[in-house]
This record gives C-alpha cells, structure tokens and sequence, in this order.
C-alpha cells in the first residue's frame, strides 16, 4: 500500500490553526484595535511562533463572552501572559508610535479562552443588556447604630498529654537520636 506524504502548504494550515487559540484572530496594528471605524481588510500573514514581547495584536470574539459582558476586545500576550483591553493606546516617540498599556486592562494568565463563560439559556449573544450575573450583589455597607454581632468563644481545649515515645512520633525520633548519641560518645 502506498503512503502519499502532506504537501508542506497542508502542514502550514494545520500548524497555523493549531497556532491560534479559537475565537482569537490576529489583527493589524493601529488600524483595527484603536476605533471601529478604522478596520482594514487586509489579511495579517500567518505566524507560526508562539506570542513572545506583546508584538501582536489579537481580537478575542464576542462569541466567547469574555467576563459575561459579550463584547469584542483586544489582546496581547508575552507567552502564557495576556493583556487584554477595549482598544489599543499609542504613545508617539521620536521612533514612532509605541504601543502603551491601556485603561481598563486585564491581565489573565494563560489565553483569553479561558476565562470565557457560559451564556445563559435562550440569551441573544448579540444583546449587550443580556444579565449573566450568577449571584445577587452583597450589601457591605457597615451600618454604624447595629450593635457588632456576638461570637461565641468554644471552650478551652484540654491540656495536651505529656509527650512520651508512645503519643510522639516527633518526640520519639528526637529521643532515640539523644540515647544513640549519648551511646555512642566515650
């Protein structure tokens, strides 16, 4: 039976889809993460190398429900570290533009992927007003006229029994060590 080998432009597309977690696409710098209305349309090449040094630039979908708010940000990552924001800030220096961490940054240790959350049952995933709240909010205010509430005190544990080789684990090892010692020395 003979055995055909991949073409390398196989391999390329399995290695860039295994590259990128899913619902995580890399976009162009300072075009389509700093407005809207600024998205290119053109293709960011494939890189197969591992995000290193917050280099790139990636869109995480509002499909994955980021922190249960659906909506659409932007990502960099340094290996298993990601920043993640809104929209992108640029400082200008003499070189050029520089990208600066942005207000409202998060940063989650390993890939956005993860910290996604369910939508709950019969939830338009477009809605931004969709409630994904689990628990009701506490009330912490402290209220100044409410006596503190009593604790009880449990009582007094008994006093402990004298260590002996026989109720001592630690205590039976320290004291063998001291006879073997005092065996030993002339």
């Amino acid at each position: 039976m003979l055995r055909r080998r991949a073409s390398p432009p196989a391999l390329l597309v399995v290695f860039a889809a295994a590259a990128q977690p899913p619902g995580i696409t890399p976009v162009i710098q300072r075009y389509d993460d700093v407005s809207p209305l600024s998205r290119s349309f053109a293709v960011p090449p494939a890189d197969l190398r591992a995000p290193s040094n917050f280099e790139r630039v990636y869109r995480v979908s509002s499909d994955i429900n980021l922190f249960g708010h659906g909506k659409e940000y932007f990502a960099r990552a340094s290996g298993g570290l990601w920043a993640v924001f809104p929209t992108s800030t640029y400082m200008v220096t003499r070189a050029g533009a520089i990208p600066d961490i942005p207000p409202g940054t998060v940063w989650l240790i390993g890939d956005p992927t993860l910290y996604g959350r369910p939508r709950p049952a019969g939830a338009d995933p477009r809605s931004a007003a969709t409630d994904t709240r689990v628990v009701a909010p506490l009330d912490l205010r402290i209220d100044p006229t409410r006596p503190p509430p009593r604790t009880e005190v449990p009582p007094a544990a008994p006093p402990p029994e004298e260590r002996s080789i026989w109720n001592s684990e630690t205590y039976r090892q320290i004291r063998v060590c001291q006879l073997l010692d005092q065996t030993l020395t002339p």
